[in-house]
């Protein structure tokens, strides 16, 4: 089986993530909530009979244009709210014509984790340089969040965007020799701005200028966009080698 599942930021915005899970919507709204400083609950959950018939169903959502898209950020999200999802006559009828059963959801009872590969070597045994990697939002939320990977921006972008209603952009980057440094980097850096933290996975409620010059009093190497790094989006290359 699998599903279609809403997820919604718990605030006034009311953006809504409409996507396919095809076993465990838990999963997906755990990678939701890792990428967003908003707190996120599951709406509502609904079962297909199977992988395909869900896959469609979310296609035609998109097709018929059933909710308006919200084009800030990732493409699941929907300028839409739960409660307008439920009496929709157009979503209701393209469940019903999937075979899509309501359920209520599953009560997310994990532990949120990140889920960035650093990327510090490969199967060759080539040896990567991690950058932190300083992510802030558009619109503006007030909240930024520190990312340690040996991919490119654009990459770490990426992974972070398809979760979130905002464009994400990279406000500064700053390298280091290895994996090991950049980790106690951070975790001073998380002691320092602890008053200041939204919650585990990086996320803080800061001026991106002000964190720029907190992390250079450190005299940690900044990493300038202009030096030439391949900055097109892939997952297993474009890392900045030692």
């Amino acid at each position: 089986m699998s599903w279609i599942y809403a997820f919604v930021e718990k605030n006034e915005t009311r953006y809504t993530k409409i996507g396919v899970a095809k076993s465990d919507y838990l999963d997906r709204f755990a990678k939701s909530q890792q990428c967003n400083p908003m707190p996120m609950e599951i709406a509502a959950v609904w079962k297909f009979p199977t992988e395909g018939a869900a896959q469609t169903c979310e296609r035609e959502i998109k097709k018929r244009e059933i909710f308006l898209r919200w084009g800030a950020g990732g493409a699941e999200w929907f300028q839409t709210s739960p409660e307008e999802v439920a009496v929709t006559d157009a979503f209701s009828r393209l469940l019903s014509e999937f075979g899509a059963v309501s359920q209520r959801p599953l009560r997310f009872s994990g532990a949120f984790a990140e889920t960035l590969n650093l990327g510090e070597g490969d199967s060759r045994g080539a040896a990567y340089r991690p950058h932190l990697h300083l992510i802030t939002e558009s619109p503006s939320t007030g909240a930024c969040k520190f990312a340690l990977s040996c991919y490119n921006w654009p990459t770490v972008v990426a992974h972070y965007a398809t979760y979130n209603p905002r464009a994400l952009s990279i406000a500064g980057r700053w390298s280091f020799r290895g994996g090991s440094e950049g980790r106690q980097f951070i975790e001073r850096l998380g002691q320092r701005l602890l008053s200041q933290q939204i919650n585990p996975l990086g996320w803080y409620r800061a001026d991106p200028n002000q964190l720029i010059e907190l992390i250079s009093s450190f005299g940690v190497k900044f990493y300038p966009r202009s030096s030439p790094i391949d900055d097109r989006v892939n997952y297993t290359k474009f890392r900045v080698p030692i």
